[in-house]
């Protein structure tokens, strides 16, 4: 997902990163439109829940790539490893 964002980013002038949060927090209401329709046993919109999340997912990673332009792909990965383990220690069932 990373270099695919990198990828696209090039044909985009750089933005503010609030530029980039608005855009986020857009996102966020749409998912929770489609997250009420789910809850609402109504049809999803054209993107669904999943597609909102992606939607989500590419202004993070653009947003990370706006910080750090060259973080790589394992580098992010090390980063969601340590993040899923602190999960399991705040939330897991042991």
């Amino acid at each position: 997902m990373l270099e695919i964002v990198r990828n696209v980013q090039h044909h985009f002038n750089k933005r503010p990163l609030n530029y980039i949060l608005n855009s986020l927090n857009s996102e966020y209401r749409e998912l929770i439109e489609e997250i009420d329709l789910v809850n609402e046993s109504k049809p999803a919109g054209d993107d669904g829940v999943i597609g909102e999340a992606v939607d989500m997912i590419s202004c993070l990673l653009d947003m990370i790539l706006q910080v750090n332009p060259n973080i790589s792909s394992s580098e992010l990965n090390d980063i969601l490893s340590k993040k899923c383990d602190k999960w399991v220690r705040l939330y897991g069932n042991n």
